[in-house]
């Protein structure tokens, strides 16, 4: 496998959808997670 920059929640770029977001921290989808 290549050195490819693997995208997590500690990205520094823009969050992802906040139902990524929830997936990252094993918590239920929550639109005020936003």
């Amino acid at each position: 496998m290549g050195v490819a920059p693997v995208k997590q929640s500690r990205d520094p770029g823009p969050r992802p959808p906040c139902e990524e977001v929830a997936a990252h921290l094993a918590l239920p989808f929550s639109p005020t997670s936003c």
